[in-house]
């Protein structure tokens, strides 16, 4: 061979060599950090891009709305029942909101039992369209919120003074009896409010009051306390423990063997006596959530 030809060959085997191993054509890292993405036949992308219609482009943030990171700027779609997400390696993927399971490119429905959604009596739905029956309660006791327990009383709405429930009016002259017997508590959370307006029949002796909590479980607490119209409010506890909750007043505990009774007198610092006089009874901790006797309760004003 000619000298001058084996110069020219070496040259042009040298340059196909250096481009069969260094450019954006090969499908192999090389020093230069790209790599090849999509469809390596026909593009190959540097890193930090993804193919899309044939064409690099750089990587989205991996968000459903833009498609995920290798996306071409679509939001992701979801089947019914789902939402999109992405994967960690870019592509769009779904969760299935509950009670559905994801079964291959669609969502279940997987029907909710008794014991999943905590319920051991009455009707359920289940998630699906279904009911189930979650069972119901002993004699004495209702379903409540698919719990057992007491059924709400027809003063229910009373657990807090603001909403207690009306006695009426009574006046210490003549002697008035009021008497309530339908009334229980439901739940260790429960609380009954009362109030009764007394009016002072200005006799020169003030308002002498009797609360009595009958046929109550154990673990009852019954309060009462007075509220003056006018006037400092001197009134006393004489009966009872002393106790300032809602004015002044008493305030006791029930044992469970009988009747518990508080003694108080109104006392507004003048003439005229007239106020509110307030009950409330509640659980301790000690109550059985299964007590559902209904208490008697009773006042007396003289």
């Amino acid at each position: 061979m000619h000298r001058s030809n084996w110069i020219t060959g070496l040259i042009v085997a040298i340059a196909l060599g250096g481009c069969a191993n260094g450019g954006p054509g090969d499908a192999t890292p090389d020093a230069g950090g790209w790599t090849s993405w999509g469809d390596a036949s026909s593009s190959d992308c540097y890193s930090g891009e993804h193919l899309c219609a044939g064409e690099c482009v750089e990587d989205y943030p991996n968000d459903p709305e833009h498609g995920c990171r290798d996306g071409c700027g679509e939001p992701c779609t979801a089947p019914e029942g789902a939402t999109a997400t992405c994967t960690a390696d870019g592509r769009c993927d779904f969760e299935c909101e509950a009670p559905r399971e994801k079964v291959g490119d669609r969502c279940e429905c997987v029907p909710l039992t008794c014991a999943e959604a905590g319920a051991s009596c009455g009707p359920l739905e289940d998630g699906c369209g279904g009911t189930l029956d979650c069972g119901t309660c002993a004699d004495g006791t209702a379903c409540v919120d698919g719990s057992c327990g007491c059924p709400p009383d027809e003063g229910e709405g009373n657990d807090v003074q603001a909403t207690a429930h009306d006695l009426g009016e009574v006046s210490d002259q003549p002697r008035a009896e009021v008497v309530v017997d339908t009334f229980s508590l439901h739940s260790r959370t429960d609380v009954d409010w009362f109030e009764l307006r007394v009016h002072d029949a200005l006799d020169a002796s003030n308002p002498d009051i009797t609360v009595t909590l009958a046929d109550a479980a154990p673990g009852y607490i019954v309060g009462a306390w007075y509220v003056c119209d006018s006037g400092v409010n001197s009134s006393v506890c004489e009966q009872g423990e002393h106790s300032t909750v809602a004015g002044r007043g008493c305030s006791a505990p029930t044992d469970g063997t009988g009747a518990t009774t508080m003694r108080l007198q109104g006392e507004c610092g003048g003439w005229n006596e007239d106020g509110t006089l307030l009950v409330r009874v509640m659980a301790s901790a000690a109550l059985d959530e299964t007590a559902c006797t209904p208490y008697r309760l009773g006042v007396v004003v003289d």
